[in-house]
């Protein structure tokens, strides 16, 4: 027989020589004959040959497994073993991370199926300890065994250690018990059992009451449900004021779980939920862990003391905003206090979100303090107080009528998952119906037949009309209250690419923003022929639930099902008591402006990682384990994430960095290492690095965006998918730079942005308030092209229904401290005023001195720039022979007149990020301004 070449990377099949490829077939077998074996080895070519490279793909999978399981054959994976598999793993074209993945789930089967042999004796005394801690209520000891109690409860079958191991989470951490449980592929009885107990402390009856017929199918005691009806019905009488009918109930329940019989385990929290009938509580030491963190939601409240009215401030009225009469500087020596009364910026607050809000105090003029080099008393005691397992923080708000549209193809979702539309719209009709329970109405638009219509040609802009005309068609109401919800990456629902508008950025901005707007509202303002930009002129809010390009390698109900099940339970509001912010070191003026007002949360365990309430780098890197276990203590009692750092585009750059090396990975949100709980408690992040929400073209353990919301619990996600521009002081001195606030660009947007978060509004409506406010105010600070460029980079990922629970003492804290009051600012009613850039000389290639390329050019230009090129060496240690180009810089005013600056822009190759350095000067080559990026 003739050999036969399949493609590249098949082996040469003839004769008794085997395809790599092929399980199905040894061609050794010595007991066939010759005829046997030629006739098997052209059955099975033929049968390779029609394989299609994703059959080809699971094939060398499947065989990397049966190797992987045999090598664990005695429960252990030495180094040659080791070694053996990554070889194999090579020749079968399996990347590393997936290579990994099947060892280390072979590694927790295999484990499991053998129990905890070799391991009774830690198991053992793991359990003792934790049993006496819980019998004296030693809560703190609780906290620091449950790392080393969840990693042996994964690996082990043993009843009694999921029994404890699912007690304490659900007693202290029951938000991740329930992500936990939805999460979960197989059974576990008391997995369930207090899965439902924590659906209760949460708040969700419903979701609790759904789990009780499967307890049924494990054979359980009929007492272990009536304990359970029980504890269901003491909610009930706590919710309902008191009503005596839910009392008579859950007594009735207690006693048939004795007379029936209940797990032995049980009987503690059986105690407890009789005590919890009591107004007078008087519990016995051996439950009193049940009654003081397992059912403490269910205790008789007990009403605090109402402090002193603070004294009313009087204060004189500020002139109202005239934005014709405002001509700033460029930052040079700006005080934004100063800038913001010049301004008439102060007005007062007084439509809330959620009902009408008291009125705030304007501030008084004051001169600048040095309240940034320290955070403020207020803001210590927050994060001091800050949420903790034992204590949650205040009431949920009330529901109000939410309405939205969920946008999406159904027939891209189906092929990217490879599942059938019915499968979609099943994961839809879900959500669309549990959040019906909590009066948040979605429509939903399918534009499948729109595709259908425009093949792949489809754009944006056929998309956005085709939301218009639904919101027409089903007579919804237009404004900032109406939500659209994307569901999907660019390859499902277009995402919109505009010109950016700042001189010296990416060119092409990639933004849901278009879609808040008509039809091209947004392009209009762009090219200049719209003089407006106010969100009360919004259509709808927006945000994306993203996806990764091209074929899924997970499932749609661990994805969106997953995502959906768990925004469901927030629909009160996300409880955010206490921010973890996270800082470069150079920018820690710059990071206090965003963070100052927040409630702090940080550790004072080592000093030197701490600066202002912020984590600071390059002291704090991944590779420090020191550092990271003072950080992770924090990041596991955190509410909500906030990062300036450096990101970068490359597939490797998936974390955020400082200027020494990795400052925050994706497996700091999710179980990586000892050090790590399950996750935290953080479900909103919040960050300006350069790319940091980056997905379109990456793989999802490439993006840090796809790993917070698919895994790391967060439900809701801003970020930019582009490098973010930021300005530079040149001021060294950094009292100078606290006392002036020098934040622009990203760190006063996101500082708007978290305040509407802690006002209340729903996510959707805090992002486009937060962008069109930050636009109107800092446009007078800044240029418009930087000001419009940050406000459109910025996307929200996640439900923009969902809201941090108000937090007033927040917002007050804002209006104490000397930064930007974040207050609502009137549109400008101006057209977007362009610059125009002129390249007059650029460096060729990499050895090239700076050649001219233009006939002409400012005959001071030689002399400007010796000036420029000492300035910026001995300021900033910036060599002359990185200059790559000098461009002259023409903007208009608001006056009418032009102003022109030249730019220097300076690239290191050998810098970690290639971040390019903008020095600007004016005609005598005195630095009015420098730009870097993120």
């Amino acid at each position: 027989m003739s050999d036969i070449k399949l493609d590249s990377n098949a082996a040469v099949v003839g004769g008794v020589h085997s395809d790599s490829h092929d399980i199905h077939n040894n061609y050794t077998n010595n007991t066939t004959s010759n005829t046997t074996n030629n006739s098997t080895v052209n059955n099975n070519t033929v049968y390779e040959a029609q394989k299609t490279q994703m059959e080809i793909m699971q094939d060398n999978e499947n065989q990397f497994l049966q190797a992987v399981i045999d090598a664990f054959g005695d429960g252990l994976l030495d180094q040659q073993e080791l070694a053996r598999l990554n070889l194999l793993a090579q020749k079968w074209q399996i990347v590393p991370a997936r290579a990994n993945a099947i060892i280390q789930q072979v590694r927790k089967n295999t484990s499991m199926q053998k129990g905890i042999q070799g391991n009774e004796y830690l198991a053992s005394q793991i359990l003792q300890e934790v049993f006496d801690a819980i019998q004296t209520n030693q809560q703190d000891v609780l906290q620091r065994k449950f790392r080393t109690l969840r990693q042996v409860a994964l690996s082990s079958a043993d009843s009694t250690m999921n029994f404890y191991y699912h007690l304490l989470l659900a007693s202290m951490y029951p938000e991740n018990c329930t992500v936990e449980f939805i999460n979960s592929r197989s059974d576990n009885y008391w997995q369930l059992y207090w899965a439902h107990i924590a659906y209760i402390k949460l708040g969700n009856p419903d979701n609790a009451a759904v789990l009780l017929p499967r307890l049924g199918g494990f054979g359980c005691p009929q007492g272990d449900v009536a304990l359970l009806m029980a504890i269901d019905n003491i909610s009930e009488y706590r919710r309902s004021g008191k009503q005596d009918y839910y009392r008579q109930q859950a007594l009735q329940h207690l006693d048939r779980a004795c007379q029936t019989g209940m797990s032995e385990p049980l009987s503690a929290l059986w105690y407890a939920a009789k005590e919890m009938l009591n107004e007078t509580q008087q519990p016995e030491v051996w439950f009193r862990f049940y009654c003081d963190v397992t059912l403490k939601e269910l205790a008789p409240v007990k009403i605090p003391k109402m402090p002193k009215s603070a004294p009313k401030i009087e204060v004189p009225p500020l002139p109202k905003f005239n934005a014709q009469n405002v001509n700033l500087a460029q930052m040079q020596g700006f005080n934004p206090l100063k800038a913001a009364r010049e301004m008439g910026l102060g007005q007062q607050m007084t439509q809330g979100f959620y009902g009408q809000m008291p009125q705030m105090p304007q501030m008084p003029p004051q001169m600048p303090s040095d309240s940034k080099a320290t955070p403020t008393p207020e803001a210590v005691q927050l994060a001091s107080e800050a949420r903790t397992p034992e204590r949650p923080i205040d009431d949920p708000d009330a529901i109000r009528d939410l309405f939205g549209i969920i946008l999406t193809d159904s027939n891209v979702l189906a092929m990217k998952y490879g599942c059938s539309v019915d499968d979609v719209y099943a994961i839809l009709t879900r959500f669309y119906e549990s959040s019906k329970e909590k009066k948040m109405y979605w429509y939903v638009l399918d534009i499948c037949t729109l595709r259908k219509e425009k093949g792949n040609d489809i754009t944006w802009m056929d998309v956005n009309k085709a939301v218009s005309d639904y919101i027409t068609e089903k007579q919804l109401k237009e404004g900032s209250d109406l939500n659209l919800f994307i569901i999907g990456g660019d390859d499902v629902i277009p995402i919109p690419k505009v010109q950016d508008p700042y001189e010296y950025g990416s060119s092409i901005v990639p933004t849901d923003m278009p879609y808040s707007f008509h039809d091209t509202y947004l392009l209009d303002f762009l090219d200049g022929s719209s003089s407006d930009l106010d969100y009360h002129d919004a259509r709808n809010t927006v945000a994306r639930l993203p996806l990764e390009d091209g074929e899924m390698q997970t499932d749609i109900e661990s994805d969106l099902g997953a995502y959906f099940n768990i925004s469901g339970l927030y629909a009160e509001g996300i409880p955010v008591g206490n921010v973890v912010m996270e800082s470069n070191a150079d920018w820690i003026p710059a990071s206090t402006t965003m963070s100052q007002h927040l409630p702090l949360l940080f550790s004072t365990e080592d000093p030197e990682l701490v600066r202002n309430g912020m984590y600071i780098s390059p002291k704090l890197l991944t590779s420090d384990g020191d550092a990271m276990d003072v950080y992770i203590s924090s990041l596991n009692k955190a509410d909500m994430l906030m990062f300036n750092l450096h990101g970068g585009d490359q597939p490797e750059d998936v974390s955020f960095f400082n200027d020494e090396g990795e400052a925050f990975a994706p497996a700091e949100l999710y179980d990586s290492s000892a050090r790590v709980l399950n996750n935290s408690n953080a479900r909103v992040f919040n960050t300006v690095a350069c790319f940091g929400a980056r997905y379109t073209g990456y793989d999802r353990e490439q993006s840090m965006l796809l790993s917070a919301l698919y895994g790391g619990g967060v439900l809701l996600y801003t970020g930019s998918l582009i490098s973010v521009p930021m300005y530079f002081d040149e001021s060294h001195d950094e009292a100078r730079q606290l006392l002036l606030n020098p934040g622009t660009g990203s760190e006063v947007f996101m500082r708007l942005y978290a305040i509407y978060q802690f006002y209340g509004a729903s996510a959707g409506y805090a992002l486009l308030k937060a962008k069109c406010d930050y636009f109107n105010l800092c446009r007078h600070v800044e240029s418009d092209g930087f000001a419009f460029s940050t406000a459109l980079m910025f996307c929200l990922y996640g439900n923009p229904m969902l809201h941090v629970r108000c937090r007033r003492h927040v917002v007050e804290s804002a209006l104490q401290n000397d930064a930007i009051p974040p207050v609502p600012v009137k549109s400008a009613k101006m057209r977007l005023r362009k610059a125009h850039k002129e390249r007059l000389m650029e460096k060729r290639d990499k050895g090239s001195m700076l050649s001219e390329i233009r006939g002409v050019v400012d005959g001071n230009l030689a002399a400007m720039r010796a000036i420029v090129e000492r300035n910026v060496y001995d300021q900033y240690g910036i060599p002359p022979r990185l200059l790559t180009s000098i461009d002259r810089i023409s903007r208009p005013t608001i006056n009418g007149a032009t102003t022109t600056t030249y730019s220097y822009c300076y690239h290191n190759p050998d810098s970690v990020f290639a971040s390019d350095i903008y020095v600007e000067v004016d005609e005598k080559g005195r630095t009015k301004r420098i730009y870097t990026t993120k």
